[in-house]
């Protein structure tokens, strides 16, 4: 063969090995640039305003409490010091970091099974961690974990066969991946259990002893970043309060759910079938048949397959963005199998081979696409919103947060009586509840009126100039038995030293208005629907 003929042939190869890659990151960025403007949810109000209060010199469970660990606050610290305190400038961050963790799927699915294997992991994970049914356009802490737990995986997968101080500082890098992972939200800690297998290799590879060794590097890696973690807050004096939000308050969170665990399980799963249900199907099929075949790594994926969805049983509420753990394992374990399945249907032949994988690739991308057509054809930021949350009122945020900002000085405080941290972040206002949500006042729960009093002496000292009272669905969420104390006093501060200046309300026909809606009723068929009371402080009074 001439030089000429065989430079062309290398380009061709060249260009054969990259334009698959191509088209994942485009079909990535053709999903993901439309969810860009979705409304913030109140779970990204929530840490954005956190992470803007470290931005200003404040402590996380100090100045600004809510039940997640650390991890999730500093991201959104990191997110909002590169870009602006938008949807789109907090979505473009976790979009940008979901996709090195794509990368890093794909790194270790092609250390499991080669390269043909890590392109449709990364296929798969494209597609399944942008669908509705794990919430795809929110930067939930779900999504946020996943870097960190795969790039644990990959640095473990890159220690097995190093020798040494080189082994050593992998295997402690990649327990400190596992345990940022965990510090985002601990559920991450279940797939982990995975890393013995990935450090054991496959059955008969005699690694038992090493293997345990190093897993005591991995684990003395995420002793030691929990420990800088601990002792950060302890140094700062608020260990205690760290370890409540964090674990305590979070279990008690937790559990409270489970009364209406069916319904939630009803609801998203439906979901959940449509948008994973053939490539599940296809991966379950495939590992099972490649577990009887005996090949290597095949019980490895499919345990972390098993403890990637028991993971996502958090609480009895199973929202949406729980399942975004399942995406890496789901991902890996499909690359896996469709790799094997491909080979073995293919029997050697080229066209075969491309066929099955264009059947593949084809059913895995049209069929959600069939059943979500708002979300991939017609993709409207406000429904999108509606569809996924329901009528809780996000979309409505950013007018209520103009409104505000346009009438307060940058110094001037309000108070919102509901679950909306996404208005204080957008109107860069500060709002006068350091528990951010009302749920820690509304909850029924032992420290509840502590809290209460709390956020009491916090309105006395700012005096708001805005009361916001909230009417959507999920904002206040009063259970029975609650504390009525700082309700009583909210309500004599409003009667006394506030007047109503305007609501923001929907009209069907209309959409959202800001004024004071027509005497008519509200609700469905009735007139308006009131979702914000702005209550402005008089120039006299209290």
């Amino acid at each position: 063969m001439s030089e000429a003929a065989q430079g062309l042939r290398d380009e061709r190869s060249a260009v054969g090995r990259w334009l698959p890659w191509l088209a994942i990151a485009a079909l990535y960025a053709w999903i993901r640039i439309p969810l860009l403007d979705v409304p913030l949810d109140r779970d990204e109000g929530a840490f954005g305003l956190i992470g803007r209060s470290i931005l200003e010199g404040q402590l996380p469970y100090r100045d600004l409490c809510d039940h997640k660990p650390p991890g999730v606050f500093y991201l959104y610290a990191l997110a909002l010091s590169i870009f602006p305190a938008t949807p789109r400038g907090i979505h473009i961050f976790p979009h940008l970091w979901n996709f090195v963790a794509l990368l890093l799927v794909a790194a270790v699915a092609r250390v499991l099974s080669g390269r043909r294997a890590g392109l449709y992991a990364a296929f798969v994970y494209a597609l399944a961690s942008a669908t509705p049914s794990v919430q795809g356009p929110s930067a939930s802490t779900e999504l946020l974990l996943l870097l960190p737990l795969v790039a644990s995986m990959r640095l473990v997968l890159a220690a097995r066969p190093a020798d040494g101080r080189r082994r050593v500082l992998l295997l402690l890098a990649a327990g400190a991946c596992g345990a940022a992972a965990c510090w985002i939200k601990q559920p991450a800690a279940l797939p982990l259990l995975c890393v013995p297998l990935l450090l054991a290799g496959p059955p008969g590879a005699a690694r038992v002893k090493p293997a345990l060794l190093g897993f005591a590097w991995w684990i003395l890696g995420g002793v030691g970043l929990s420990a800088l973690v601990c002792a950060g807050f302890a140094i700062a004096g608020n260990f205690g309060e760290f370890f409540y939000w964090s674990f305590t308050h979070s279990i008690a969170y937790g559990a409270a759910g489970w009364s209406i665990a069916g319904q939630r399980l009803i609801l998203v799963g439906r979901q959940l079938l449509y948008d994973h249900g053939f490539i599940l199907a296809l991966t379950l099929f495939g590992l099972a048949w490649s577990v009887r075949k005996g090949f290597r790594y095949a019980g490895t994926l499919s345990a972390l397959l098993l403890l990637s969805a028991l993971s996502t049983v958090q609480s009895g509420y199973f929202y949406a963005h729980y399942f975004a753990i399942l995406c890496p394992a789901l991902a890996l374990g499909a690359g896996y199998a469709i790799d094997k399945l491909q080979e073995h249907a293919a029997g050697g032949s080229r066209l075969r081979a491309r066929t099955f994988a264009v059947w593949v690739v084809g059913m895995a991308a049209l069929l959600p696409a069939y059943w979500s057509p708002w979300y991939y054809w017609r993709p409207n930021p406000v429904h999108i919103s509606l569809n996924l949350l329901g009528a809780q009122g996000f979309e409505g945020s950013a007018m209520a947060a103009d409104y505000l900002r346009e009438h307060m000085a940058e110094d001037e405080w309000m108070f919102i009586y509901g679950s909306e941290p996404q208005i204080p972040l957008l109107a860069q206002r500060r709002n006068a509840n350091p528990y951010v949500n009302a749920y820690p006042l509304t909850g029924a729960i032992q420290r509840e009126r502590e809290f209460q009093e709390r956020v009491w002496a916090q309105i006395e000292e700012t005096r708001p100039k805005y009361l916001v009272f909230v009417h959507t669905s999920y904002s206040m969420i009063r259970k029975q038995g609650m504390d009525t104390w700082l309700e009583a006093r909210l309500a004599d501060l409003q009667q006394n030293a506030y007047t109503l200046e305007t609501t923001l309300y929907f009209v069907p026909a209309q959409g959202m208005t800001m004024g004071i809606p027509p005497r008519k009723g509200f609700g469905p068929g009735q007139g308006s629907a009131v979702l914000y009371e702005f209550w402005v402080r008089k120039t006299t009074g209290k």
